[in-house]
């Protein structure tokens, strides 16, 4: 029998008898003492060590086991912060990547205004209660809603772009909610923001920050550098005033990284080697993605590309002078994925846009809806918004002539724009572009219609608007829109068949000062998609036809 155990032995390494032989404390301790690659170096070695690794990774790198920490319903929790594209972000998920043994901070959550109610009807259903911090003690709401009143319409509408201001992407907060008055283990931390959560965790001062629980998963963006390396690099990109918690965020991380062996790098002449650079996408080969639960833990983890941005080091010459890194604008998500082509403002609704057209709310036009039915469902959320948006945004009179003209002349606008768009590119054009060629043009270009406005005085203050076709030429988008528009033109050209873009600009005669510029993204039936010859020989015809007036009274 001792000649079989001897023999069964000389098949086993020294490492895995250690391995064997010590139990799951000297397995902790041990996998404790390796880096994340040296774990996955170990791993490939046979399928004993890959079933220790992966015993490691389930029990130290657990999703779920973090929030149940400080929700009693953790699944539940994940379920909701997914639907409402909440994450969790800060101290707690630092320390949980990097392997921190004691994870005593609060949990913060990062969560837009908009989808504020359903969050906080979970956080009050376990048990939650908001600790205010003015000295008339207001309730959680109350605050929010002044919040509201306070912020400009274009700053309330902010969606997140790095051409925006820094102060724009910041959170209202953090506000406090704690299950008992005197705990900070059972604490959650709200940051309530403008834009989408993700863009403000690409807008923290260093990429040691970069790391959140979201979308059914952990995400560290620079895993490499921060968790291997041991660097964090500074990507701030304006000098602006910190809110409290950024401020306080970020000098936890440099107490925490002096502790930890992390090195903070600002701007320098050095060039550090395994930067995550070039164009990334969350969820890229560059990040580390830990999913909340493994179904199968023979499978790979695939995970569907998220938004992209491009990172650039300090010799882009775009960086801040402190800067190491600049973090790009992030873009569209992939198509890839159908959770990410659902754009209608009801979170629950399950028809995409390629389905269905939307219809923007007739109050502040700041959501946009596939149906009645959707606008009902969202409304108890959306009115908070709505109600103090809708009596401050500007009217433009002469829109409901810009809409006549487009519901009249829109088709011969589009097929001009065909001519227009390809005669202007490098496509070859006797044959048919894929559509991965037609998203591409169409992003960059559109058919920009040139409206001269006129305007009337009737009587007294009364004044009446018309609109008539001036010319029509191809424009590159970023010339006509702002920067705060570019990425809603291309979510609409990247989530619709065969798109064709429009820019209806209305100018005053006689110095041609722009007064506005409405995008409008038609499909075109797959049926109608030929060579771009075709589309050229035919601007003979559709350019003539566009010529149109139309009044507002």
């Amino acid at each position: 029998m001792s000649r079989v155990v001897q023999q069964d032995r000389t098949t086993i390494s020294d490492l895995e008898c250690a391995l064997f032989s010590g139990g799951v404390p000297f397995i902790v301790a041990f996998f404790d003492r390796l880096g994340p690659k040296e774990i996955c170096q170990l791993s490939k070695t046979n399928r004993r060590m890959l079933s220790v690794c992966r015993f490691y990774v389930l029990m130290r790198w657990d999703v779920l086991g973090l929030v149940s920490r400080f929700f009693v319903e953790e699944e539940k929790a994940l379920a909701l912060f997914t639907a409402e594209n909440a994450i969790l972000f800060g101290p707690a998920v630092v320390k949980f990547f990097d392997r921190a043994k004691k994870i005593h901070f609060a949990l913060d959550v990062c969560v837009n205004v908009e989808t504020l109610e359903r969050i906080v009807a979970f956080l009050e259903s376990e048990g939650f209660k908001y600790v205010s911090n003015s000295a008339k003690g207001n309730t959680f709401r109350a605050e929010i809603a002044g919040e509201i009143a306070r912020t400009p319409v274009e700053e309330l509408k902010s969606s997140g772009e790095r051409n925006s201001s820094e102060i724009n992407r910041s959170p209202w907060g953090p506000y406090d909610f704690v299950r008992e008055p005197h705990s900070t283990f059972r604490r959650l931390r709200l940051h309530v923001v403008r834009c989408e959560p993700y863009r403000y965790i690409l807008s923290l001062y260093s990429t040691g920050l970069m790391n959140f629980i979201g979308w059914g998963c952990a995400v560290s963006l620079f895993p490499n550098s921060t968790f291997c390396h041991r660097r964090s690099y500074v990507s701030r990109q304006e000098c602006t005033s910190e809110a409290s918690f950024s401020s306080s965020f970020h000098t936890w991380f440099e107490d925490y990284a002096a502790a930890r062996g992390i090195s903070i790098v600002e701007y320098g002449y050095k060039v550090f080697k395994g930067v995550e650079k070039g164009e990334r996408y969350i969820g890229d080969g560059h990040c580390w993605v830990i999913p909340d639960r493994y179904c199968d833990p023979e499978a790979l983890i695939k995970v569907s590309n998220g938004p992209y941005f491009e990172v650039l080091d300090w010799r882009s010459g775009t960086t801040r002078a402190d800067s190491y890194l600049r973090i790009g604008e992030p873009g569209v998500w992939s198509a890839n994925s159908p959770s990410e082509l659902i754009i209608c403002g009801n979170p629950t609704c399950l028809i995409s846009n390629r389905e269905q057209s939307l219809r923007r709310c007739g109050g502040c036009g700041c959501k946009s809806y596939c149906g009645k039915e959707c606008q009902v469902a969202d409304w108890p959320v959306h009115k908070i918004a709505c109600r103090e948006v809708a009596p401050r945004l500007p009217k433009s009179p002469w829109t409901q002539a810009v809409l006549k003209y487009n519901a009249e002349f829109g088709s011969r606008a589009a097929s001009y724009g065909l001519g227009l768009a390809f005669g202007a590119c490098t496509f070859d054009l006797m044959r048919p572009p894929t559509e991965v060629e037609w998203r591409r043009l169409w992003s960059r270009i559109a058919c920009c219609v040139e409206l001269r406005l006129d305007e009337k005085v009737i009587e007294g203050d009364v004044k009446s608007y018309k609109v008539t076709y001036h010319r029509a030429y191809a424009a590159k988008v970023e010339d006509e829109l702002p920067s705060t528009r570019v990425l809603k033109y291309r979510r609409n050209v990247a989530l619709r068949d065969w798109p064709v873009g429009l820019l209806y600009k209305v100018v005053s005669p006689p110095d041609g000062i722009v007064e506005t510029v409405t995008s409008v993204t038609r499909p075109l039936r797959s049926s109608d998609v030929l060579a771009p010859v075709f589309y050229i020989a035919n601007m003979a015809a559709s350019g003539g036809a566009l010529e149109g007036t139309f009044g507002e009274r």
